[in-house]
């Protein structure tokens, strides 16, 4: 539908502004999918078992309608563990510094001239 309305011209959506939105949004699966990965290859033996970090099970029950939505998008826990919450925390981390800029080179590449290559 949305795509329909773009088409016909009704809806005018900034690319640049749209792209960042979903990025942003894949950014978080991909988050969730490295919590998962963590929480999955530890059941399974391959990394250390680590204590619970924290618990928003009070909160925001990890079985509740909205908890099972938050666990399938976005891979939420309501007990994580540290290694879960440490991995997230180094994916974000990193990703937010390439994506404001620090990992991105720095003004334009030198132009050479035709005849020296």
């Amino acid at each position: 539908m949305v795509a329909y309305l773009v088409f016909r011209g009704v809806v005018r959506l900034d690319s640049g502004q749209f792209f960042g939105v979903t990025g942003l949004m894949l950014a978080f699966f991909a988050g969730g999918l490295l919590t998962t990965v963590v929480h999955e290859l530890t059941e399974f033996g391959w990394l250390p078992e680590t204590r619970v970090a924290w618990s928003t099970a009070e909160l925001l029950a990890q079985g509740s309608p909205v908890g099972a939505l938050l666990k399938a998008v976005l891979g939420y826990r309501d007990t994580p563990t540290t290694l879960e919450a440490s991995a997230w925390l180094l994916y974000v981390s990193l990703l937010a510094t390439w994506f404001l800029g620090g990992l991105r080179p720095r003004g334009r590449a030198a132009e050479v001239p035709a005849g020296e290559l």
